[in-house]
């Protein structure tokens, strides 16, 4: 499992980042849930299959009072690698 740590101090940045925490969540879990609706659902079940076993899933959180922790399986892509595509060199 890779663990991805997102802190909560009181400053603008952590601020931001827990938003995209939450938000990654939220889009984690309602892939998991449609993905299952799917499947139920015998709706081309290779091809849903086939797509959703390119992403690195979420299969731990927590939320305390300093840090939100996100655990993903390892091996495959996270959302925002197959998602945006960043030119640039930072």
């Amino acid at each position: 499992m890779a663990l991805k740590q997102t802190s909560k101090t009181n400053n603008y940045k952590s601020h931001s980042d827990i938003n995209a925490a939450k938000n990654e969540v939220e889009l984690q879990e309602y892939l998991i849930e449609m993905f299952e609706s799917m499947c139920e659902c015998d709706i081309h079940p290779n091809i849903i299959k086939e797509g959703y076993s390119y992403i690195s899933k979420m299969v731990y959180k927590k939320n305390d009072s300093k840090d939100m922790w996100i655990g993903y399986e390892l091996g495959k892509q996270t959302l925002n690698k197959l998602t945006f595509n960043i030119k640039g060199t930072f």
